[in-house]
């Protein structure tokens, strides 16, 4: 998901951001660094490109809001568009509150750590609702607990989080999703050196080493990119840090202390990586209606090895019948969320099983909260299926696509498995009222690959070319459907 992509990353000439900058490039991504340190982002620039990525560097300060719209200008100049914004630029003190004798420094802080990102979200945030980008949000542990002797760097921390909260309501409807990151400690970075001290100078190289807690910029960065490949919303590192009698020093006793006791049973960056928890209710409903098809309606199921059994997956079918659902959700090994109709939710027993199952709601025109929801848990790694025809068929004969189908398609990466029932229509449809011991087959065909028109559309902004490539994919798609044929017998005759 991650080639040709746009990234913008501030503070990028040193630690955490110039090793996110190397490993993104190294997944073809299109980096752009800012820092103040011309030298070092040449430096970073060179790293990039013999990844194997596309990079450009750009000098400026992130308090600086005209440096800022110079970053978001020069790089929609050069590539377009802009897929992600990390917001890695950062500063932190060591002094006691009562020992400081330069009040200066809490200004700094707060330009920094805090108005660094909202300067440069100003200017990006019309380029990343084009493309339904994602913010990321260096952060800090201490945005969510308090640390002596960092009074400063942690107030700036906790109003990073405060912002990234009441941005995560007003950009629900956008497509625009926010991570914010939270690391412990983190080896290898230039944080303490720079550090403010009392009278506001930087503290320099220290003896002190890094506790057990601590982790590796590798590491951490690894964590992170795999948390943007999740449109997580929060991930910690590490997700659970135990405190150890051993740790050095009053600050990484606290953190150790206090952030094990905050954290202990949350799961935030597990649940972003992972499929939907679905209730008891979602599997007892699998295993009867598995159950009752397989003996009233004999279901017969074909080549269901097809669909990944992991990664988000998009399983498309035609419709004709009130059973599909549990036919396909019988069908494969993994779990299987569905799409229902929101006014579905209303109905109170109804809403509250479609719920329990983890159903996704969705509007008529496919819009809003439940498209967003859609992508969500395709992104987690979801099997999600799909009716390109929107409602049922009166005939049993495929229908045209609805609209948005083609955009689903082509704004998701992930792969789209088509799928054609027989038999269904003749089972139960819209005239009977209970189902008849008709052979439905269920039969999965190859995976269709849509790379080619999903490079189109990422890379084009003419409206008539993009409705063009929807269309396209969704006409593709129902003829994939049309054309999978139903399974033989050893006679070589249709079994349906």
């Amino acid at each position: 998901m991650f080639a040709e992509k746009v990234v913008i990353i501030t503070g990028a000439s040193s630690g955490l951001g110039r090793q996110l900058a190397h490993d993104l490039a190294a997944r073809r991504c299109r980096v752009v660094l800012f820092a103040r340190n011309a030298d070092a982002l040449a430096e970073a620039v060179a790293e990039c490109e013999a990844a194997g990525g596309e990079a450009m560097a750009v000098t400026g300060d992130v308090t600086q809001p005209e440096d800022c719209e110079r970053l978001i200008a020069k790089t929609t100049e050069r590539f377009g568009s802009i897929d992600f914004l990390i917001s890695n630029a950062g500063l932190s003190m060591w002094a006691k509150f009562e020992e400081v004798t330069d009040l200066s420094l809490f200004r700094r802080l707060m330009e920094v750590n805090y108005l660094g990102l909202v300067h440069t979200l100003h200017f990006a945030l019309p380029a990343l609702k084009k493309t339904g980008g994602l913010i990321v949000s260096i952060g800090s542990i201490q945005g969510k607990i308090a640390v002596p002797a960092h009074s400063g760097y942690v107030a700036s921390k906790h109003a990073l989080e405060g912002f990234c909260d009441t941005l995560r309501y007003e950009l629900e409807e956008t497509g625009v999703d926010i991570l914010t990151v939270h690391p412990h400690w983190i080896q290898g970075t230039q944080m303490r050196a720079n550090a403010c001290t009392a009278d506001g100078a930087a503290m320099g190289e220290s003896k002190r080493s890094h506790n057990h807690e601590s982790i590796t910029l590798e590491q951490c960065a690894r964590e992170i990119i795999d948390a943007m490949r999740a449109r997580a919303a929060r991930t910690y590192h590490p997700v659970t840090p135990a405190p150890r009698a051993h740790s050095q020093g009053i600050v990484a006793r606290v953190v150790a202390t206090q952030s094990a006791a905050h954290f202990s049973g949350t799961r935030e960056i597990a649940m972003a990586r992972t499929p939907t928890r679905i209730g008891f209710s979602y599997w007892l409903a699998r295993f009867t209606s598995g159950l009752f098809t397989r003996t009233w309606i004999r279901r017969r199921v074909l080549h269901s090895d097809r669909v990944p059994e992991t990664g988000g997956v998009i399983l498309a079918s035609n419709h004709v019948s009130y059973l599909d659902p549990f036919y396909m959700v019988c069908s494969v090994r993994r779990l299987v969320i569905a799409l229902a109709r929101a006014s579905a939710y209303k109905v109170p027993l109804v809403g509250t099983l479609l719920h329990s199952w983890g159903v996704i709601p969705v509007d008529q025109s496919g819009s809003g909260r439940g498209l967003k929801t859609f992508f969500t848990r395709l992104r987690a790694g979801d099997a999600v299926m799909m009716y390109p025809e929107g409602t049922r068929s009166h005939t049993g004969q495929i229908q045209a696509p609805q609209p948005g189908v083609g955009f689903i398609i082509l704004k998701s990466d992930a792969p789209v498995v088509p799928v054609k029932l027989f038999g269904s229509y003749e089972a139960f449809n819209r005239h009977h009222w209970f189902p008849r011991p008709y052979r439905v087959e269920i039969k999965f065909g190859e995976p269709l690959d849509f790379r080619d028109l999903r490079a189109k559309a990422n890379e084009t902004k003419d409206k008539e070319l993009l409705k063009k490539l929807y269309h396209q994919a969704a006409t593709d798609l129902l003829h994939a459907i049309a054309t999978i044929e139903p399974g033989m017998d050893k006679t070589g005759q249709n079994l349906i």
